[in-house]
């Protein structure tokens, strides 16, 4: 099944705050999965998985130009 999360036209600023909102929502989710769950190894791969979303989310931050962040959304 494919989903289009993101239609239309934004500008940089709105575009990369969309973005950040999209990997925080990820963030939150892994963490909530953590804290219902009972299966360490199950854990340990969320937790890896929020580390990295994190660095891709200093990333988009830190980027000069929409079209990498985008291209990074696409990776994500």
């Amino acid at each position: 099944m494919y989903i289009q999360l993101i239609h239309g036209h934004f500008d940089a600023n709105d575009a990369i705050d969309i973005i950040t909102k999209m990997i925080l929502i990820k963030i939150k989710y892994y963490e909530d999965k953590i804290n219902n769950s009972l299966n360490e190894d199950d854990d340990k791969s969320r937790e890896v998985k929020i580390i990295n979303l994190h660095k891709d989310l200093f990333k988009v931050r830190s980027m000069p130009s929409i079209q990498e962040a985008i291209l990074l959304c696409k990776q994500i």
